[in-house]
């Protein structure tokens, strides 16, 4: 449990600190277990001395297994998978469509892997990521709330984000966050020194970026549910941050954004600001 712990932590800590917050004690060691599932996965398929048809047949071969088990769902054994499948059969079986949409993405990002893809598939798979990992905070943070499309508009916000953040990284495995269409229409070359059209591009791309945190933000503000909202604008937060951080630079990629004091400052207010507008709003009611 304390090597899931750490992985969680060490990779997101915007995820950890909602689990710690919002989650209880038994929820957390579930969230804690698919995480750590999820980022084998992901590991898995970023190494670097495996083909693409072993990556895909690993894929396909969990696939078949979890299909296995939540078909049966009364199992005898305790694997990781297998621990969160039972879990989940107890809960209405609401995970699985999640789990199978995360296998989806990761053979999707096998196939990805060396090659530049069209905007309408990285359109389609951040909208996809986006849906599945709304879905699966409302699940363990307000499983009575019915998801609605629009919810994920945050998410899907935080992903187009989440792509700019790990460019630099991602491009050293091998995945390109850019689609074959934006390198034609910005004249960008890969593999060199980024240059003025690059910059220009990175600049669109942020603003467009902007338009989905506004939306998205103006739906999550009419939530009711006060715990929604702040979980929406904490990892609206984080992303908005790296955002902010890439404009400072003069739309300019690095491989870390680490949170400044400003941003800290921010956080804080930001925290306040959606706490009274939320008593505001119940108070009109």
């Amino acid at each position: 449990m304390k090597k899931n712990l750490s992985l969680v932590q060490s990779h997101n800590w915007v995820t950890f600190l909602l689990a710690k917050l919002y989650l209880r004690k038994d929820d957390r060691h579930y969230a804690y277990l698919l995480y750590s599932y999820l980022r084998m996965l992901d590991d898995f398929v970023d190494e670097k001395n495996r083909s693409e048809e072993e990556k895909i047949n690993f894929i396909s071969r969990q696939r078949r297994a979890i299909k296995t088990l939540y078909k049966n769902c009364k199992i005898d054994s305790n694997g990781l998978i297998v621990r969160i499948i039972e879990y989940d059969c107890g809960h209405r079986c609401k995970l699985e469509s999640f789990i199978f949409c995360m296998l989806q993405i990761f053979q999707f990002d096998t196939k990805r892997k060396n090659r530049v893809v069209s905007l309408k598939e990285l359109k389609h798979y951040s909208i996809n990521l986006g849906n599945a990992y709304t879905q699966l905070l409302l699940y363990f943070v307000e499983p009575k709330y019915k998801y609605q499309e629009e919810d994920s508009l945050l998410a899907h916000a935080c992903h187009q984000a989440h792509m700019l953040r790990d460019f630099n990284i991602d491009q050293k495995l091998g995945y390109i966050n850019i689609s074959k269409e934006e390198i034609a229409q910005y004249n960008i070359r890969l593999n060199q020194t980024p240059d003025e059209n690059f910059q220009k591009w990175l600049k669109d791309k942020i603003e467009i970026i902007k338009d989905y945190f506004k939306k998205g933000k103006t739906k999550v503000n009419k939530n009711p549910i006060f715990r929604i909202k702040i979980i929406g604008h904490l990892y609206c937060f984080r992303y908005e941050t790296v955002l902010r951080q890439i404009e400072d630079d003069g739309y300019q990629l690095k491989d870390k954004y680490s949170m400044r004091l400003q941003d800290k400052v921010r956080l804080i207010l930001l925290l306040i600001s959606v706490l009274i507008k939320h008593l505001w709003q119940k108070i009109k009611i």
